[in-house]
């Protein structure tokens, strides 16, 4: 079990390298945070997800309508 959990972060600390070079070489050659922001919340609905998160903290009750919002 434990060598499968390793390879687990091993993929995942991977993609994270991988989106860090994209970023930075996005950065590089010209683009800008807002735009990449853009389309992340495009293909991902980030700032749904982010205020859906907002809210699960300040209120941890309301869980059943914040999944009905998102899903």
């Amino acid at each position: 079990m434990r060598k499968s959990w390793n390879f687990v972060m091993i993929i995942v600390l991977a993609f994270l390298i991988l989106g860090a070079v994209c970023m930075g070489v996005g950065l590089l050659t010209g683009a800008d945070f807002s735009r990449i922001f853009e389309v992340a919340d495009h293909e991902y609905h980030v700032r749904e997800l982010f205020s859906a998160v907002r809210r699960l903290i300040t209120n941890p009750q309301s869980i059943e309508g914040i999944l009905q919002n998102i899903f």
